[in-house]
């Protein structure tokens, strides 16, 4: 899906539209700077991007990280003998375990912006 251009900077390709299967914000492709963000929903004649900022989430909670790295081995061990599934959640059960417990914050939109081609 996405590769390097020549000159360094990343370029990404869908082979779909980004609405294909109903335009859902989950669908969209994000794009930003880490303060601004925008969620291009893609179209062949209206192209709608949803723009946010950092400071219209809310709600979120992100708790100092637990040092979880003495799973490691037993994430990597498991991952040898072909025991992917086990070892997903190695690392993610380690952190529940010491209490982990994040909240995703929720992004309010500052607004869409419609662009129309013409036909």
């Amino acid at each position: 899906m996405g590769r390097k251009t020549g000159d360094g900077r990343n370029k990404l390709k869908l082979l779909t539209p980004s609405s294909w299967w109903g335009a859902k914000w989950r669908e969209a492709l994000p794009a930003g700077n880490g303060i601004t963000g925008a969620a291009v929903y893609g179209g062949v004649h209206l192209e709608t991007v949803m723009l946010t900022h950092g400071s219209l989430w809310w709600q979120s909670r992100t708790p100092d990280l637990p040092d979880v790295s003495g799973r490691l081995g037993e994430m990597r061990r498991l991952m040898m003998e072909g025991k992917e599934a086990l070892a997903e959640n190695v690392l993610v059960d380690g952190l529940k375990e010491q209490g982990y417990d994040p909240v995703m914050a929720v992004p309010l939109p500052l607004g869409d912006l419609n662009l129309r081609y013409a036909l």
